[in-house]
C-alpha cells in the first residue's frame, strides 16, 4: 500500500468531519428570525410628564413559530436617579397572528410582568419591530397599576 492510497480515505475523512462539524454549528446559531435589542426609554410618570428612564435588554426567538419566546430585563429609576428598581417581562403568549405591513410586524398577546408587588400573570402586551430597526413594548396599564406610564418602552434591535 503506497501513501496516497491511505492519504485519500484519510482526507476524505477530514473533510467529511469539518462538514458535519458546520452542520452542528450551523444547527445552534441564532436563526434569522431570532431578534435582540436594547431598551432605552423615558416613561411618563402619573402626571402624564416624562419621569423615568428606563434601561435594559431583549430577546425574541422562534419567531417564525406559533409559540414565539420573548423576555425583556431593565432596569427602572426617577430621571434624578432615585427610586432604582429592576423589571423582567416573560413567558409571553402570541395572541392570534402577527400583524405585518409596510414598516414591520406587531405580535399581540399575555406576558408576566414583575412588579414589586409580586408577578402581574397574563398581561395584555403588543410588541412592535419595526423594518428600520425600532423597538417597542406597550404594556397593559389597568394591569400594571399604570407603572410604565402611558407611553411605549422604546428600543433597539441589535441583532
Amino acid at each position: 500500500m503506497n501513501k496516497f492510497t491511505l492519504a485519500i480515505p484519510v482526507s476524505l475523512m477530514l473533510v467529511m468531519g469539518v462538514i458535519a462539524t458546520i452542520g452542528i454549528s450551523n444547527s445552534f446559531a441564532q436563526s434569522t428570525n431570532d431578534k435582540k435589542g436594547t431598551i432605552s426609554s423615558t416613561q411618563n410618570g402619573e402626571n402624564g410628564k416624562p419621569e423615568w428612564k428606563v434601561a435594559g435588554t431583549w430577546t425574541f426567538t422562534a419567531l417564525d413559530t406559533k409559540t414565539p419566546k420573548f423576555d425583556a430585563n431593565f432596569g427602572m429609576q426617577m430621571l434624578n436617579g432615585s427610586a432604582k428598581h429592576k423589571h423582567t417581562i416573560n413567558d409571553f403568549k402570541l395572541t392570534g397572528s402577527p400583524n405585518k405591513s409596510s414598516d414591520g410586524t406587531v405580535y399581540n398577546g399575555t406576558a408576566t410582568v414583575s412588579l414589586k408587588k409580586g408577578p402581574a400573570n397574563n398581561v395584555p402586551v403588543s410588541i412592535k419591530i419595526t423594518n428600520g430597526g425600532d423597538f417597542s413594548l406597550k404594556v397593559d396599564p389597568k394591569m400594571t397599576g399604570n407603572h410604565f406610564g402611558d407611553t411605549p418602552i422604546m428600543g433597539k434591535v441589535t441583532a
